[in-house]
Order: C-alpha cells, then structure tokens, then sequence
C-alpha cells in the first residue's frame, strides 16, 4: 500500500498494486505540472484505489480534447 497527498495535505489517498501500466510524458504540459522533464503516472484497478479524505476538494481541468487534469483546489 502506497499513501499519497497534495501538497497542501487536505487531499490525501492510497493506492495498491499490482500496477496495470506506467508511462512518462514529456507534454509541455506535463513537464510544467511536475517541474521536470517528464511526468510520470502509473494505472491501477478502481478497487486498489482510495480516497482517505479531501476527494471534494479536488477540482478539473480539461487540458485538452482526450484529457482532464484533477488537482487540490486549495
């Protein structure tokens, strides 16, 4: 089990493996999002996935077409 959080705290979530995928992407987008040269996220099941608290603090944003952006609205 893997606990995660925003950066301010008010969001906070675990997750479970197995991971079904992980890729890095190097958008313009993503890079500006993570501070690096690649973002990276990983996919798992919704059943390994868990809001621990925060979830109606997360907002959206539709950064294209194909793609929604969730983040701490805080």
């Amino acid at each position: 089990m893997t606990n995660g959080s925003c950066l301010c705290g008010a969001v906070t979530y675990e997750v479970a493996g197995p991971y079904q995928w992980m890729t890095h992407c190097h958008c313009s987008m993503c890079r500006k999002h993570h501070g690096s040269l690649y973002g990276t996220t990983v996919g798992v099941e919704k059943k390994n996935f868990r809001w621990l608290q925060g979830e109606d603090a997360i907002v959206h944003y539709r950064s294209s077409p194909a793609f929604e952006r969730p983040f701490c609205g805080h």
